[in-house]
């Protein structure tokens, strides 16, 4: 690794498996981490062992090493206890759901080998198959419990990451039409990325197109496969093929390879597609801001933005505390606010794309009088869905001169 100060890191994490990756900004891309050395092992198993009468961790190889050979107390798996929000237990105490996965994400990010990695990190993604509620809550409160802000942690699906890896590649990649093809063993489906630039802004959704199954055979199957994707891509011109996941083998496709070539400019084949994503969109979020005037069609998507009006160098701008375009399920955040003696809060919604916004006002009932810029509000956001935001603002005074009342006042705000 050639820095150690403003990481950007991204973690895929599945049932069976996590990877990590980080942005080269020499290279001006994401690079995974392979578990040893010199060689192209990047996952490592979803697995967590406890070593006996310590608060010590192993994850991955090692934990089945010190599971097998230490006698490590193994814990039920991260990725599962996160998904339904479970305890666990070990030696006696019980672990929350979150405990378990900042344990494991700890020991993960000690594979990039950086001293005080949180401290360096300027942010980190997290990318997973599908997502919850629960699970991205978890998530998120894992992340905080390792000392990450609120602001630095990006949750999505594997569908949003694959969006933030096509649109980060060269622009003769994504020119035309975008797809994707998964493998699941013997069973392989496509998904088509397709822009949408009749509306504003511009619109991308993911959507599988279909699936099959192959047969074991190695000639059968690179047949098989071959007929899929001149079935898949016959009625639309590709820039950009994408394959990924367990079951493709170039030892097996020769006629396919031929098939491929021919349906799209760029073939790309490769098991880190989706932890890379992670970090192509920890870049575009912090840093690059590139995808402006284009919004990703994600499940249970959030379609305004709430922010409130700050002023910066004497001039009044719109600041999002939650951002549209991101999914429900991701989305909530925690801020603090020092109070220029206002005794309501003026929450402003835009719909993402439009300049215009409406004002909710939320009235502060019972705010002690203080001098300005003396109270400190926090304010926590989260989305019960895509057409709703909770705001809840809690009175946390300011030092020992004013003190906090705790007082809490809550709305709900219209998406």
């Amino acid at each position: 690794m050639n820095e150690v100060r403003n990481l950007l890191i991204g973690i895929e994490l599945t049932e069976k498996h996590a990877q990590l990756c980080y942005f080269d900004r020499k290279l001006k891309d994401p690079v995974s981490v392979p578990m040893r050395v010199g060689t192209n092992l990047y996952h490592f198993p979803m697995e967590l062992v406890k070593l006996p009468g310590k608060e010590e961790w192993r994850i991955g190889y090692e934990a089945e090493y010190f599971l097998k050979s230490e006698g490590g107390i193994a814990l039920p798996n991260p990725f599962l206890l996160a998904e339904v929000g479970k305890e666990a237990e070990a030696e006696g105490r019980k672990y929350a759901a979150e405990e378990v996965l900042a344990a494991f994400l700890r020991e993960a990010l000690r594979f990039l080998g950086v001293p005080g990695v949180v401290a360096a990190a300027e942010g980190i993604g997290v990318v997973c198959e599908y997502l919850n509620r629960t699970l991205a809550s978890v998530i998120r409160k894992a992340l905080l419990l390792l000392g990450f802000r609120a602001g630095q942690c990006f949750i999505a699906d594997f569908g949003e990451s694959f969006y933030y890896y096509c649109y980060s590649q060269k622009v003769e990649v994504c020119a035309r039409g975008l797809g994707l093809i998964r493998f699941y063993g013997n069973m392989a489906a496509f998904s088509d990325l397709s822009e949408r630039r009749d509306t504003k802004p511009h619109t991308v959704e993911l959507k599988e197109m279909g699936r099959g199954e192959l047969p074991e055979e190695p000639e059968a199957r690179d047949e098989a496969f071959s007929l899929l994707v001149n079935e898949w891509t016959a009625d639309k011109a590709y820039s950009g093929l994408f394959l990924t996941g367990e079951g493709f083998g170039m030892d097996w496709a020769k006629v396919s390879l031929k098939t491929l070539s021919k349906a799209a400019s760029h073939v790309f084949e490769g098991d880190n597609l989706f932890a890379k994503g992670s970090c192509w969109m920890v870049y575009e979020l912090l840093e690059k801001k590139s995808f402006t005037g284009r919004l990703y069609l994600g499940p249970a998507l959030v379609r305004s933005s709430v922010g409130i009006d700050i002023t910066v160098q004497s001039k009044q701008q719109f600041f999002p505390l939650i951002e549209a375009g991101r999914s429900c399920y991701a989305s909530d955040a925690e801020y603090d606010l020092i109070l220029d003696g206002q005794t309501e809060l003026l929450l402003k919604v835009r719909k993402h794309g439009e300049k215009d916004t409406e004002t909710v006002r939320l009235p502060l009932d019972g705010l002690p009088e203080r001098p300005e810029r003396a109270t400190r509000l926090r304010l926590t956001l989260s989305c019960p869905d895509e057409n709703s935001c909770h705001v809840r603002a809690e009175d946390l005074g300011f030092g020992e001169l004013f003190p906090a009342t705790h007082l809490v006042w809550e709305t709900e705000v219209a998406l």
